[in-house]
């Protein structure tokens, strides 16, 4: 499951280094590897711990 930024379309939630962004494909950040994107975006849904 990707998540998409409410207000900057395009960009999705991405998990680099133990660290979130906000990203697109392609970015410049530092970790931002292309070939890491599926992994680095996808996330699993589980149920809560409350």
């Amino acid at each position: 499951m990707l998540f998409e930024s409410a207000n900057a379309y395009g960009r999705y939630l991405r998990h680099v280094d133990y660290t979130v962004h906000i990203t697109s494909d392609g970015s410049s950040n530092v970790g931002d590897a292309a070939s890491k994107w599926d992994d680095d975006t996808s996330w699993v849904i589980t149920q809560s711990w409350a």
